[in-house]
């Protein structure tokens, strides 16, 4: 995806209307209010695809709030492109976009979500990390385990717990076993957990 300028100067329209329309509501996107900022999501994507590109292009210096609203734009007029947009925003300098980007890889169907998961799942922000593997254990995806299986060593100790409780889902057998393992050194709340999960009755 190319920076906004280069977008504007690639894709010229002979509606001058449309082009001035255009820098208007890039000018208000970048720089601004909360208000104009919505104000110009509405605009861009009501100028069909040369708009959504320009939005697009954007969303990685989007405030949050606004960066929801741009999405949720998004997934109605471009639905076919919210994969490849949601792969923009995981290179998002914020972590915040990028986890924002992990809760809509959700929403798409497992082989839309998976090259957007497995990369959350590799993610440097533990929370990153977090999140995707929750999602993977909720849509039981097995093209996972092996991800999840580095994840149960991950030094950090919600993720590797997190990890621990997807493997129960996608292979019980296995996370017993590494759960048993850890027994003797886990605290009082990590015990708990750990007993509840050997005592899962809707596991096989």
């Amino acid at each position: 995806m190319g920076t906004i300028e280069e977008l504007l100067q690639s894709r010229p329209s002979e509606n001058r209307l449309e082009t001035v329309k255009l820098r208007a509501a890039v000018e208000r996107l970048c720089h601004g209010s909360e208000a104009e900022r919505a104000d110009a999501i509405r605009v861009l994507l009501s100028l069909g695809a040369r708009g959504s590109s320009l939005l697009v292009a954007a969303l990685e210096t989007l405030p949050l709030p606004s960066a929801t609203q741009a999405l949720e734009g998004l997934a109605r007029t471009q639905p076919a492109g919210l994969a490849s947009c949601l792969a923009d925003l995981l290179g998002a300098q914020n972590p915040e976009l990028r986890l924002l980007a992990v809760r809509w890889a959700d929403r798409l169907d497992d082989e839309q979500a998976k090259p957007l998961l497995k990369r959350a799942l590799a993610d440097a922000h533990p929370e990153l990390r977090r999140r995707a593997l929750t999602y993977v254990g909720w849509r039981r995806s097995l093209w996972a385990q092996t991800d999840v299986l580095v994840l149960c060593r991950d030094p950090d100790p919600e993720v590797e717990w997190a990890a621990l409780e997807t493997l129960a889902v996608l292979n019980p057998a296995v996370a017993r076993e590494m759960v048993q393992t850890r027994l003797p050194r886990l605290d009082p709340i990590k015990l708990r957990r750990a007993v509840f999960l050997l005592e899962r009755k809707d596991l096989p």
